[in-house]
């Protein structure tokens, strides 16, 4: 029943965005045509859209509930969709009628109990497990603000409280795109004074940085809950925004992370982190499944920081408690299957990317 099913899910209605465009909704992008106002039948939930071109993309996230229609106008100025609330009690009645019905996309499915394994919506449910608003939060990114891939505010860490709020009509002077702002993991937070032996254990094993990052960057924003979701769901925003937005602030924050994360030999043997690197191996399976399978050979990106990473985060494991070994397991089921890369074949590649030891001859 198509009026069910309108009823049970969101809308999202774009109006006057050019043909030619791009857009979608999380994890789908399509050319729109001239007809194009907007998608229907969108799960309840957060979701990101986005928009633009394949060269300049941006995006916005916003939350979708059952029966609710969010409305949207391009602005051709700023060349941005902006939020126009003032519309969406007569949208919302034209949707729920069907009078826009051919003109609205379908999202792949908005009963997640139908969706393939490897459809929209059960990729978007895997990949942003963790995103919820306080994690939009501590990126200052705001509920319908258009994101930039880069900006302004790139690498910093400092509140945007400054900064103007989205509009819910339009407005003559459209806010400007910002880019959405990681934690700075290589960030120094050792106290001074500290003996040699601490400080070469605080930089050659991430235990003590992650802690760290847990109790001084999560911990206040998560407070009384368990920190580590939060930390996993700004690794999750930032793996979105580096595929879908082609954010380097992104991909810098996923790089230094996930190196972070791969190098925790004390955090991987305890028992109270089990947890984070159960979760971890999870999240790290489902973002590597959405990578091209010839991303380690290929000419661009074979040579990157994560063979090396995942070699020693598997050598690592082997002391981490039972649990944890058997989440990374479909993991390392992954890698053999979807790269061909089995335990030995890693640690070839990992040596490739280490590294060089040249033998010094002394002048005679």
């Amino acid at each position: 029943d198509v009026d069910k099913r309108q009823l049970q899910s969101g809308a999202l209605v774009a109006l006057d965005v050019p043909a030619g465009s791009a857009f979608g909704v999380d994890w789908q992008v399509h050319t729109v045509g001239p007809a194009f106002l907007g998608m229907k039948l969108i799960p309840p939930g957060l979701h990101l859209a986005i928009y633009g071109s394949t060269l300049h993309a941006l995006g916005f996230f916003f939350v979708a509930r059952p029966g609710g229609v969010l409305a949207f106008r391009w602005d051709a100025r700023s060349e941005c969709l902006e939020r126009s609330a003032g519309e969406e009690a007569q949208l919302a009645a034209q949707v729920h009628a069907l009078e826009l019905d051919a003109r609205l996309g379908a999202y792949d499915a908005a009963d997640p109990a139908s969706e393939a394994a490897d459809g929209t919506w059960a990729t978007w449910s895997q990949l942003a497990s963790y995103i919820d608003e306080r994690v939009l939060a501590r990126a200052r990114v705001r509920l319908g603000e258009t994101i930039a891939p880069d900006g302004a505010g790139e690498g910093q860490s400092e509140p945007r409280e400054s900064l103007p709020v989205a509009p819910t009509h339009r407005t003559a002077h459209p806010p400007e795109p910002l880019a959405a702002v990681f934690t700075r993991v290589r960030a120094n937070r050792m106290p001074a004074g500290q003996p040699a032996g601490a400080v070469t254990d605080y930089h050659f094993d991430g235990s003590a940085r992650l802690e760290e990052l847990l109790r001084v960057e999560y911990a206040p924003a998560s407070s009384p809950a368990e920190p580590w979701p939060l930390l996993l769901g700004e690794l999750q925003l930032a793996f979105v925004l580096m595929l879908q937005l082609h954010s380097h602030s992104a991909l810098v924050f996923w790089r230094e992370m996930l190196a972070l994360l791969c190098t925790c030999e004390r955090a991987l043997a305890q028992a109270r982190h089990a947890p984070l690197f159960e979760a971890f191996a999870r999240v790290l399976r489902e973002q590597l499944a959405r990578l091209p399978p010839d991303f380690f050979i290929d000419a661009l990106s074979g040579h990157n920081f994560l063979a090396p990473a995942l070699a020693g985060l598997r050598e690592l494991l082997d002391g981490a408690p039972a649990r944890v070994q058997a989440a990374a397991r479909p993991l390392w089921a992954l890698l053999a299957e979807h790269f061909g890369l089995d335990a030995d074949a890693l640690a070839r590649l990992a040596d490739e990317d280490g590294p060089t030891v040249v033998e010094h001859v002394a002048p005679s």
